[in-house]
């Protein structure tokens, strides 16, 4: 059961972010938002380069701080596999894992204040407008956060059957880490797309 812990810790940072993203998102505008709804809110030319000239400006930036998330995601990992595992050493971990998870979180904030600055007063009010149409209708207790909540627990059932008390294969755990990286990079609705696919491909028996 302990070989395990790597996997369950990944799922709930991916549950976390997911989370964290949803009181903000009829405020805040990610880039590909923007990008599809560029006729609607009127878009200039200008304001395109913008966007284009801020996501290039920020990428090397997203991607450093991605690498140091990796490694200490490692290092968190490799805590819990110890035969005897420490609590003070791997709370430790954890602490640094969490600290670096919420430095990418403020970036992305910085990313999206600054995407928000590029637009005017009335572009801002059509853009909150199309976010919040996104989700009108919807029952909030079966919100984002909380469907991703459910599908974690079907996704830990489903690697424990697979994994028969032992460690989950390295490809499952490859995948959890890509769709973690969709939530943190603002897309919320792809990772939970992977989380999908990759909850049949474990009840399908498939690597």
């Amino acid at each position: 059961m302990k070989t395990i812990l790597p996997f369950v810790a990944a799922l709930i940072v991916l549950v976390a972010t997911v989370s964290a993203q949803s009181p903000v998102e009829s405020e805040l505008f990610p880039p590909d938002f923007l990008i599809a709804q560029r006729d609607a809110l009127s878009l200039s030319d200008t304001q395109l380069q913008d966007i284009q000239a801020i996501m290039q400006d920020i990428q090397p930036k997203f991607e450093k701080l991605k690498g140091q998330l990796e490694e200490r995601a490692k290092a968190f990992q490799e805590a819990l596999r110890q035969p005897e595992t420490d609590i003070t050493v791997t709370e430790e971990k954890l602490r640094n894992l969490l600290a670096q998870e919420n430095e990418m979180k403020v970036l992305q904030m910085r990313l999206m204040l600054t995407l928000r600055s590029k637009l005017t007063a009335e572009q801002r009010a059509k853009a909150r407008q199309l976010r919040q149409q996104e989700t009108a209708g919807k029952d909030p207790r079966d919100g984002l956060p909380q469907r991703m909540q459910k599908k974690f627990e079907q996704l830990h059932t489903a690697i424990e059957a697979r994994a028969f008390g032992g460690a989950p294969p390295e490809e499952i755990v490859k995948q959890v880490g890509e769709i973690q990286k969709l939530a943190q990079s603002g897309q919320p609705q792809e990772a939970e797309r992977q989380i999908d696919l990759l909850i049949v491909k474990l009840r399908e028996g498939k690597k």
